[in-house]
Order: structure tokens, then C-alpha cells, then sequence
């Protein structure tokens, strides 16, 4: 046994698949973080259970929106944490069958930039928009377009990961209330 190791944060591509399992045959041990490709053999993952973060994630926007109504998700692909969250926080709404509608799904990249555009045209194409869901990051993106577009009325926000961006729209959201 060598001492090789590789620890990443994978994106879900064929080439990273094939060149991880490669270089797992080769005797490199393989260690992935945050995300998981469940199409690398051998491998250790460290990290949340996506699946289940995201159905905790739609179970808390029914309690927000216990009315309903129309809720979009901004997300990204290339990590496969995105996707599970995602498609888990989908499920849960619709269990409980409160009416909440997903209405628009769109990728950010996690780019702060792309997230103000999508976030800022939702605001302005969906005036009924109650929750905004967004599996990765960007959270700051939301906070700059919910400023420029000021909504009448609440819209519900959930995001993953506490970080400066996310306490910034935690504190821009206790000033609103």
C-alpha cells in the first residue's frame, strides 16, 4: 500500500469519473468532500446527506408558506450535492399538498452575478413569488436583486450553508420583518 491520496470536491463529469476511478486502481486512495459521485468505485465520502438535507429543506417551506404558492429553485449541476437537494426538496411539498407550486428552476453556477440576474427576472416575471430556494450558493446575488426589486410582500428564502453571504441576507431579512 502506497501513500498516495486524493481528497476533492468532485464535479459530476465522465472525464472526473474515469480519471478518479483510474487513479483508484492505480492505488491512489480516494476521499471526496461535500459531493458525491456514485459512479467512483472504492471511494470514502465525507459530507451531509444531500437527499435528505433538501427534504428537510421543502419540509421547511411548507411551514413557511402554510398557504402555499409559487416557489422557484436556483441550483447547479456540476456538483452532484445540487441536484440531490434539489429533486429531495421537491418531494416534500408535494407530500403534504399545501399548494406549493415550483414554478421555475435555473443554474447559477453558485455565481453570485448569475444568481442577482435569475433572482432579480423571477422577482420581475413572477409577482406572486412566495419562496426562493437555492440548493448552493450565491446568496448574496438575492439579497442585491430583493434591494433593487422590494418586493410588497414577504418572500420566503432558503439556502444551505452558513456563511458571510448567507448572515448577510439573515440580518437583511431580520431588519424587513
Amino acid at each position: 500500500m502506497n501513500g498516495f491520496g486524493l481528497a476533492l470536491i468532485p464535479i459530476d463529469e465522465p472525464q472526473v469519473i474515469q480519471k478518479t476511478n483510474q487513479m483508484k486502481a492505480n492505488g491512489i486512495q480516494v476521499m471526496t468532500f461535500n459531493s458525491e459521485l456514485k459512479d467512483i468505485r472504492g471511494f470514502r465520502y465525507i459530507g451531509q446527506d444531500h437527499f435528505k438535507v433538501g427534504r428537510v429543506a421543502g419540509g421547511l417551506m411548507t411551514k413557511l408558506l402554510p398557504d402555499g404558492g409559487e416557489v422557484s429553485i436556483i441550483s447547479s449541476k456540476p456538483l452532484s450535492c445540487h441536484p440531490d437537494r434539489m429533486n429531495s426538496f421537491r418531494t416534500r411539498p408535494a407530500e403534504n399538498d399545501n399548494h406549493i407550486s415550483v414554478i421555475e428552476i435555473s443554474e447559477n453556477q453558485d455565481g453570485k452575478a448569475d444568481t442577482f440576474k435569475i433572482t432579480l427576472d423571477y422577482l420581475n416575471r413572477h409577482p406572486n413569488l412566495r419562496g426562493l430556494y437555492l440548493s448552493g450558493n450565491g446568496n448574496i446575488g438575492v439579497k442585491s436583486a430583493l434591494a433593487i426589486a422590494q418586493p410588497d410582500h414577504r418572500i420566503s428564502i432558503i439556502c444551505h450553508d452558513l456563511s458571510e453571504e448567507t448572515e448577510e441576507l439573515l440580518k437583511m431579512a431580520s431588519s424587513i420583518l
